[in-house]
């Protein structure tokens, strides 16, 4: 009992010295970011990026998708996205998350990053073919060609009007479809009527016009356009931003204000076929104005087809490494940042 006794005053008496030297501390275990840990410099930072994109350099487009959903994901931030972008054009439009939403003025006020919603082609020519299914399958004819141009200029309209109920700076059109026979005639020309009206009635909106602009009926609506963007698709190199060029461009009068969309790897594509960030950069500086038929035609940036996909990528190989060994890491948006600071290192 008396060695019970002893222990028992001895753990009293350490408890209550140690009463004495030790105070409770809340650890902190919150990442902090530069905003937070350093209020003044973020700003300053801020304002130096602002400040570029008041200047002449090459411009970088950025196409990111949008989400229904809260964002889980820095791919589906709009904040997140790189800094020195100067657009970002936004796919997948429908019911948009209140949370996505109040980003696309946030990132104009802190970054004077443009964010624009896209009205594509190719999205409604999807949609077509799922009509035209649906109504065989209910033993009801294909729609004649009035319905057919009717049922595209619908769905322009729907898509245009996402530019004004989320409150962004512009649109991007696309236009990647073809001629082959009157019913994509039709599409076309029912899409385009609804860019047109919108236009006309939107003329303090940015607006941009991107894919195949030589197959276009009207080709007055590209004199509009602040960019054209020319989509490199499994194409790349100097001499396809030529070739794409003469295929696209040869006939329309604006050649001032060529911009080429170029892919990032992914998760699911980590070797693509196109020509990629980094490499169009380089190749664009290779190219600089380029002169065909007496005329000169001017290349302004590059886009990013799927930027969000490059959140993803921290490292990237150099071009000895062929059995990439040997990592650099830099980060996510690896590769869109390696191209935006290639442009701003050796644009003229």
């Amino acid at each position: 009992m008396k060695k019970i006794f002893i222990v028992f005053v001895t753990s009293v008496f350490a408890l209550a010295s140690c009463s004495d030297w030790t105070k409770p501390e809340a650890l902190d275990y919150t990442h902090k970011t530069f905003e937070d840990s350093d209020p003044s410099g973020y700003a300053a930072y801020l304002e130096s990026v602002r400040n570029y994109k008041n200047t002449d350099h090459k411009v970088v487009i950025l196409n990111m998708k949008g989400t229904d959903a809260y964002p889980v994901s820095q791919s589906q931030v709009l904040m997140a996205m790189p800094d020195s972008a100067d657009f970002i054009c936004v796919n997948n439009l429908e019911n948009l998350h209140p949370e996505f939403v109040k980003q696309i003025p946030l990132v104009k006020e802190k970054k004077g990053t443009s964010v624009l919603s896209a009205a594509d082609f190719s999205v409604a020519y999807a949609d077509y073919i799922d009509h035209k299914i649906l109504l065989a399958d209910n033993g009801k004819p294909a729609p004649a060609i009035d319905e057919c141009k009717a049922y595209f200029k619908t769905h322009a309209q729907k898509q245009l009007e996402y530019c004004g109920q989320y409150s962004f700076e512009g649109v991007i059109v696309s236009f990647t479809g073809t001629l082959i026979n009157d019913e994509d005639k039709a599409g076309m020309s029912g899409f385009m009527e609804a860019v047109s009206e919108w236009r006309a009635a939107h003329k303090d909106k940015l607006f941009m016009m991107r894919g195949n602009l030589n197959l276009l009926e009207d080709k007055s609506i590209l004199a509009d356009a602040k960019y054209l963007i020319l989509v490199m698709g499994g194409d790349k190199g100097v001499t396809a931003l030529r070739s794409k060029i003469r295929s696209v461009l040869s006939r329309i009068d604006q050649k001032d204000r060529i911009v080429f969309e170029t892919v990032t790897p992914s998760v699911a594509e980590p070797n693509p076929g196109g020509e990629t960030v980094y490499d169009g950069a380089e190749d664009i500086i290779k190219l600089g104005d380029y002169v065909s038929g007496g005329a000169t035609y001017k290349t302004l940036g590059l886009a990013v087809s799927n930027a969000n996909d490059d959140y993803f990528n921290d490292s990237y190989f150099l071009a000895d490494d062929i059995k990439k060994e040997r990592p650099v890491f830099y980060g996510s948006f690896v590769n869109i940042r390696r191209g935006i600071n290639y442009l701003a290192a050796n644009a003229k």
